[in-house]
């Protein structure tokens, strides 16, 4: 997330994430310091960031793994709350674009389309939050024409991360790219 908003975009109409379960906790002093933020705009900023400043079991608080969200994820939620810009994506959800192309989620928050889900290993074993695993793949169509976008997701256990792979592989077996 952070890439694309230092990049400079930001949501006009609707933006999909993952949920709040799975955000890095909001560290006031941190939000203030580093990204500028007033007494008044963080407290407006706790009000919108409604999972707060409690560690959640993939994003430790504490010790040398320590998260937070970044400057770049809290202009995120303050841009994408207001107005109610801001949609949890869920496995099946479509999205109906222009010329009949249709956008579907298989995969988020290792749970696919068909209800399955596997285990994540918790962020105390990992610096990244489990983030990997707990992306989001679609499957594009367009006519007869279907795309798989799926990014990082993860697969290899032995790596102390979670198959998400497996569990789109029946869904993404028939496309083109």
């Amino acid at each position: 997330m952070d890439e694309v908003f230092r990049s400079g975009w930001y949501p006009s109409i609707g933006a999909f994430d993952r949920g709040n379960s799975f955000l890095p906790p909001l560290d006031e002093h941190y939000a203030k310091n580093t990204c500028d933020l007033s007494t008044t705009k963080i407290n407006t900023l706790k009000s919108l960031m409604t999972w707060g400043t409690a560690p959640n079991q993939y994003c430790p608080s504490t010790g040398s793994r320590k998260k937070r969200a970044s400057c770049a994820i809290i202009d995120y939620m303050r841009e994408a709350q207001t107005g109610g810009k801001r949609k949890t994506l869920s496995p099946g959800m479509t999205f109906t674009l222009d010329h009949d192309v249709k956008i579907t989620t298989l995969v988020v928050n290792a749970k696919d389309i068909d209800g399955d889900q596997v285990e994540v290993f918790t962020g105390s074993h990992r610096k990244d939050c489990g983030a990997n695993d707990l992306g989001a793949a679609f499957l594009i169509k367009a006519g007869n024409f279907s795309y798989f976008a799926g990014g990082d997701l993860t697969g290899d256990t032995d790596q102390k991360v979670a198959p998400v792979e497996q569990l789109v592989m029946d869904d993404a077996r028939d496309v083109d790219v």
